[in-house]
């Protein structure tokens, strides 16, 4: 069932940006699309439609006959259909653009890939519905996403968003077949919105916590360590490459109370613990305070969490990850 939340924030969102009382002053064709000048120096495209050479670039501003600069904000209801169903050549947005109207892309044939700029904060119903795009990318500006948003998009298979993006309409991505959706916040964040959309419900998740440290940064610790040494582990790691665990070191790992998750981005070996290194993975209360997310083994002398030529100790914390 669709969240209520979610499907009221969606609903409610703008599809204009012009300041509200501002007034419409003149229009002007620009790369045969129209636009409508206001006095506060905004421009909404109101009828777009392709280029000379076959593509859809949505300027930042356009300049009347006066030179008057004004910036493009909004995109109107239905702006493209003029462009549906045809080849388009390349496709971008502008830093700047603030809404885009219901329908404005729906089946305009976006091609490869599709990136929402931050500055965008609100998108009506099947706004890009139907395009070709294989990846897409939503700027953090965007918090909801309405009903057939990108729904139907045929060959989309990546989709790439921030936490800020807290409600999605269960229809949004609807009949698009997306594999892998990555998530630029804290892990598990939007696990609970992204579950109950239908086309996204049953794809690969992986988050990337802006605040987590490193494999740099736990490497140097264990370097600097001298006889046996705690370290505590105060936030999420993603280690892109294995923590080495030198012989004659005696490392323990532990958690700061508060649950946190080691992972890498790449489904490698957490940790390579050489001959005469010490490891042990130790919490401060429940299991769960503590999760080594290792990934796939492929040989038998590679395991999932650590490949141990040394001692591991395992006092708590929980595994994840291949065999």
């Amino acid at each position: 069932q669709e969240c209520e939340l979610c499907k009221a924030a969606a609903q409610t969102q703008p599809t204009r940006a012009p300041a509200l009382g501002a007034q419409a002053v003149k229009t002007l064709t620009h790369e045969n699309s129209s636009y409508t000048l206001y006095d506060d120096g905004t421009a909404a495209l109101t009828d777009g439609d392709t280029a000379d050479d076959g593509s859809i670039n949505v300027p930042a501003t356009v300049t009347d006959e006066l030179g008057g600069v004004y910036t493009v904000v909004s995109i109107a209801d239905d702006a493209f259909t003029g462009a549906q169903f045809g080849t388009i050549t390349g496709f971008s947005l502008p830093e700047g653009l603030v809404s885009v109207g219901a329908r404005a892309f729906a089946y305009v044939y976006i091609p490869a890939a599709l990136r929402i700029p931050d500055s965008v904060k609100s998108i009506g119903e099947g706004a890009f519905e139907g395009g070709l795009y294989e990846k897409l990318a939503i700027g953090k500006g965007l918090t909801a996403i309405p009903a057939r948003a990108f729904a139907a998009a045929s060959l989309l298979s990546s989709v790439t968003l921030s936490d800020a993006t807290t409600a999605i309409d269960a229809e949004a991505f609807t009949d698009s077949p997306v594999k892998k959706v990555e998530v630029t916040g804290a892990d598990g964040c939007l696990d609970t919105v992204i579950g109950q959309v239908k086309g996204l419900k049953n794809a690969t998740v992986s988050y990337n916590d802006p605040n987590a440290k490193t494999d740099v940064w736990l490497q140097e610790q264990i370097d600097a360590s001298t006889g046996p040494t705690v370290i505590t582990i105060d936030s999420n790691l993603r280690l892109e490459n294995p923590v080495i665990i030198p012989s004659g070191k005696d490392i323990t790992l532990t958690d700061d109370g508060s649950a946190r998750k080691l992972s890498s981005p790449y489904s490698r070996t957490l940790f390579q613990i050489r001959s005469g290194g010490v490891l042990t993975i130790r919490t401060t209360g429940g299991d769960e305070l503590l999760v080594l997310q290792g990934g796939e083994s492929t040989f038998r002398i590679s395991g999932s969490i650590a490949t141990v030529s040394g001692t591991l100790n395992l006092e708590g914390g929980t595994l994840r990850g291949g065999a």
